[in-house]
């Protein structure tokens, strides 16, 4: 497995680097999700919230989960890219 990770290149170790930022970014969005549900709780039980700032925290909370989402989504595809190009190399040196 050492030997297969010495012989990455550069382009490779970056989409792995970039893989594992959207990866990070992705728990944190996911992480931030219940912050979002208990505010929207607070201010649904508390008298004189308005509907607009009860929004504003759902609006917030959606945009995490289509950031996660989307970040899910950008791995997907990076991970996709990577393994092709590694098994590329793997299919010619053995080949």
């Amino acid at each position: 497995m050492l030997k297969l990770f010495k012989k990455l290149n550069k382009k490779e170790v970056i989409l792995i680097l970039v893989c594992l930022l959207f990866i990070i970014g992705q728990v944190w969005l996911d992480l931030k999700l219940p912050d979002y549900m208990s505010e929207i709780t607070k201010l649904v039980q508390t008298e004189g919230s308005t509907i607009q700032e009860i929004l504003e925290q759902g609006l917030y909370m959606l945009g995490c989960a289509a950031g996660s989402l989307l970040s899910a989504c950008i791995v997907r595809i990076f991970c996709i890219i990577y393994c092709f190009f590694f098994f590329k190399k793997i299919k010619r040196r053995f080949v």
